[in-house]
């Protein structure tokens, strides 16, 4: 055995965590690596570390969006009902957020009219850009289309709204 195989080596991981409300919280992470000896045999490494991370109360926001925007593509005449997230609405100690319709702000003219040309978004998450599913006839015409999510925000006992915004932009 070689003094490589037997010897502790130092690296550096780098985790992305989502979010979070203030609390303490506990996540497995899967670190793996392959290694090889000097005559050349590969080893494959699986170690899972538990990191355990706090987030405390910032009193200077009530609430936030993840991400912050809604931002999306299509192509014309993509007859898919493509599944999107809602917002992921993290919220400070002692705060509440319930969800209200959306509201469509613009659409190209070419678009005055059209049955989705307010209501582009599916309410548990989702695009839909055309009546009919395989049926490009009845779709969304190009351009941009923008709304916002509108979320009632209440802290001691004050409610007031937030908007998460969106664009749809459909190419030709």
């Amino acid at each position: 055995m070689s003094k490589a195989d037997v010897d502790a080596v130092t690296g550096r991981v780098t985790i992305g965590l989502a979010p979070a409300a203030p609390g303490t919280y506990t996540e497995l992470v899967n670190v793996f690596t392959n290694a090889a000896t000097p005559d050349r045999l590969t080893y494959n490494y699986r170690k899972t570390v538990t990191v355990t991370y706090t987030v405390t109360p910032y009193p200077a926001l009530d609430a936030f969006f993840w991400p912050a925007t809604g931002n999306f593509v299509r192509a014309q005449a993509d007859t898919r009902n493509l599944g999107e997230s809602d917002p992921m609405v993290v919220t400070n100690t002692g705060v509440s957020y319930q969800w209200r319709p959306v509201e469509y702000l613009s659409h190209p003219s070419a678009a005055n009219g059209h049955p989705l040309a307010d209501a582009w978004w599916i309410n548990s998450g989702g695009i839909t850009t055309c009546t009919v599913f395989n049926d490009p006839r009845t779709c969304l015409p190009p351009g941009t289309y923008t709304a916002r999510h509108r979320y009632s925000i209440t802290k001691d006992g004050n409610t007031y709204d937030v908007y998460w915004p969106m664009s749809l932009q459909i190419n030709p």
